[in-house]
């Protein structure tokens, strides 16, 4: 099955859950982490038909990919970047539109932050229909069942292998009398030692 079917206005969702967006999923599903998958119903004006619109929303915590009627609109990585999405023209119809969203929760509290004045489809003509309300979802993907992934080494220059590695390793072919180590500041806190 494809990892985006669920975006198609198509799909039953009726054994899903409730929820009210902006929120946070734990208010849902409790303290995990995972992939959440939420969708809306909402009502395009006849003024919008054929033409292009945005869908704006506060920050999502961590990453999304959002959809409108099936088609892909947007992803953004970062729990603290606002979202402004640009849906093509030939994808708004006056009527029922679906717009779906996949969240990726990391770590900690998840969902889609702000209030109500943060969440909306926005018109050409400026016009905004709000999204803010009950949504349909999901529960995807566990986080928690899953083996956790390796560290990036190059990420932490702390980590002993990266220390010996980039510092050390290099050295070896050469014959070493003597060295003068400066380890840096990383343990100010506890220089007494």
């Amino acid at each position: 099955k494809s990892s985006d079917e669920f975006s198609a206005v198509s799909y039953n969702d009726e054994a899903w859950d409730n929820m009210c967006l902006p929120g946070d999923i734990e208010r849902v599903y409790g303290e995990v982490d995972g992939h959440f998958l939420v969708r809306k119903s909402v009502q395009i004006p006849q003024s919008w038909d054929g033409q292009p619109i945005k869908l704006c929303m506060a920050a999502i915590d961590d990453n999304d990919v959002t959809y409108f009627n099936g088609i892909k609109i947007g992803e953004t990585f970062g729990w603290d970047v606002p979202r402004k999405y640009e849906i093509p023209a030939e994808a708004v119809k006056a009527g029922q539109a679906l717009v779906a969203i996949r969240i990726m929760d990391t770590r900690g509290t998840g969902g889609v932050a702000g209030g109500d004045d943060t969440f909306y489809l926005e018109g050409p003509d400026g016009q905004k229909v709000t999204l803010s309300g009950v949504w349909k979802s999901s529960f995807a993907i566990d986080y928690n069942g899953l083996i956790p992934k390796p560290l990036n080494m190059f990420d932490d220059p702390n980590l002993t292998t990266v220390l010996y590695n980039s510092m050390i390793s290099p050295l070896v072919p050469y014959e070493i009398k003597g060295a003068i180590w400066y380890q840096g500041c990383s343990n100010e806190y506890r220089a007494y030692q």
